[in-house]
């Protein structure tokens, strides 16, 4: 059976298959931030944290901001971030969480092998956010 195709606002598209999920005419209502999103994935300022040089270790997908890499569920990245990758959007970083004591730069698309090389002190950052 042929999949049914819905445009959602943002540009998302989603596929329905009816032989898998049955006929319902909406079958996508219980999702509505999908519905109702107008800035889909594609849209969010987006950086990856890696936790050494040159793009190795581990590393954190953050969309838009993250106010403390020090937060008690997940504070790996706290003062541990060496290179880094922008996909989109202009990016401010800070020393502490919650957005204090700024880096210098604001930086945009592009890879940052070392953070040093920007202004940024390696292992040091606690929180950043897109501009």
């Amino acid at each position: 059976m042929i999949s049914k195709k819905y445009r959602l606002k943002g540009g998302v598209t989603l596929y329905y298959q009816p032989q898998l999920y049955g006929n319902d005419p909406k079958p996508y209502t219980h999702y509505p931030r999908l519905l109702e999103n107008e800035n889909d994935y594609r849209q969010s300022a987006q950086v990856i944290l890696f936790e050494h040089a040159n793009f190795r270790g581990a590393h954190k997908h953050v969309f838009n901001q993250e106010s403390n890499l020090n937060a008690p569920d997940d504070n790996f990245f706290n003062d541990k971030v060496s290179s880094i990758v922008i996909i989109s959007g202009q990016w401010q970083f800070y020393r502490d969480w919650n957005f204090q004591n700024p880096y210098p730069y604001i930086l945009g698309p592009g890879t940052y092998p070392w953070v040093e090389a920007v202004g940024i002190k390696n292992d040091d950052m606690s929180s950043l956010r897109s501009v």
